[in-house]
């Protein structure tokens, strides 16, 4: 899968979110799943928010193939439009 997908997260404090800034390089030690669909990624985030936690979404600019895989077509919900994020990859 090459383009753009989503992640929501949720933490436990606003201190938590401060990893994740502009232009800091990240990487992640297991698979994530993501979605191509900006609005299911912020209807689990509007969902979160309603049990008080603090949540964002992440956004990923796949520029390489063998970075992530588009599996909506082997998910049970296709409409998700998931995609799988492989181990190791750096963002920034």
């Amino acid at each position: 899968f090459q383009g753009r997908c989503y992640r929501a997260i949720k933490v436990k404090s606003i201190n938590d979110l401060s990893i994740y800034t502009v232009n800091t390089k990240i990487i992640n030690r297991t698979f994530l799943s993501a979605t191509k669909s900006l609005n299911f990624a912020a209807d689990y985030v509007s969902d979160r928010q309603a049990d008080s936690e603090y949540t964002a979404i992440l956004t990923f600019d796949i520029r390489y193939e063998n970075a992530a895989l588009d599996i909506s077509s082997l998910s049970e919900f296709p409409n998700e439009q998931e995609v799988l994020i492989m181990i190791n990859r750096v963002f920034r």
